[in-house]
């Protein structure tokens, strides 16, 4: 059995596979790593990056646009003792590999959830690449304060899976934060560690607010109908609270907080709505049925 398998789902981003693909080449070194990069019915040259870089290449086309589904079909197929989840837009740093699978061993861990660190497209971060970095992908808080973690970056022992199930099918949002909240509560050990760096590029506006709407619909799949309605009433008729503002702002820029409170605010404010609407169309196509999960989940 190899000692990891690198797990990538991929969708119309060959440009971001540039620059992932060889950074995770550039740490395995002679280390038995596989790459496995799942396209999920990409339209660009997203395939052939993957093949130029000596990926293992799968197809995931039947429930587009679920990077869940994508990373199951590659967890099916993975052969090594560890599986290494990974977005296409998160980049490794210089020790990444090597700090996660210590983490593993040393924390007696069977899940391990990496630091995702954002980077701006120039000197002068926008409102929304602040708002991003500030509320996104927060991987130590995830996994101290809430017990659940983000796929962008996670190291994860191969029986877990086995013991767990796979990620429910046709998700486009929100299934990690179940699936690793479930695994936590069913007995998993799920750590962080800081030295497993990624670094991921902060969405512009009209990126920012498709996560939110794209999120949007995987909250109401979380919460339900009955929570999901008073989440959706309370982000249309309360404003952002601009003492939690001007602190969020304060942690992780404290050189620029007054000059830089006030825009976030803003962006913060005008994503509430976006975010509503995102929840009352989900609401409207909300069925209740139970989502199917992957092959190992039923065997």
């Amino acid at each position: 059995m190899l000692d990891a398998s690198v797990v990538i789902p991929v969708l119309n981003d060959s440009s971001a596979l540039i620059k992932t693909l060889p950074a995770v080449i550039a740490q395995i070194g002679s280390r038995r790593v596989e790459i496995i990069v799942v396209d999920n019915g990409s339209l660009d040259d997203s395939i052939q990056v993957a093949e130029h870089f000596g990926a293992r290449v799968l197809r995931e086309h039947l429930r587009r646009a679920s990077p869940y589904s994508s990373r199951n079909r590659g967890i099916d197929v993975a052969t090594g003792q560890v599986i290494i989840l990974l977005d296409a837009t998160c980049t490794p740093e210089t020790g990444w590999f090597e700090a996660g699978m210590a983490s593993l061993r040393e924390k007696k861990a069977t899940i391990v959830g990496g630091r995702v660190r954002f980077s701006f497209g120039s000197s002068k971060p926008t409102p929304a690449e602040l708002f991003d970095s500030m509320v996104h992908v927060q991987m130590q808080e995830s996994i101290e304060q809430h017990g659940c973690a983000m796929t962008a970056n996670l190291f994860i022992h191969r029986d877990v899976f086995s013991r767990q199930g796979l990620f429910h099918e046709g998700i486009r949002s929100g299934e990690d934060l179940r699936w690793t909240k479930a695994a936590g509560q069913a007995g998993e050990v799920l750590v962080y560690c800081h030295e497993a760096v990624v670094r991921k590029p902060a969405r512009c506006w009209p990126a920012l607010r498709q996560k939110v709407t794209r999120t949007a619909g995987g909250a109401v799949s979380l919460l339900g109908p009955h929570r999901a309605v008073y989440e959706m009433t309370r982000n249309m008729l309360l404003p952002p609270n601009p003492l939690r503002t001007f602190s969020l702002v304060k942690a992780h820029y404290p050189a620029g907080t007054a000059a830089l409170s006030w825009r976030v605010f803003l962006v913060s404010w005008r994503l509430r709505w976006v975010r509503a609407s995102g929840m009352a169309r989900a609401l409207l196509g909300f069925s209740g049925r139970p989502r199917e999960t992957g092959a190992l989940a039923s065997e």
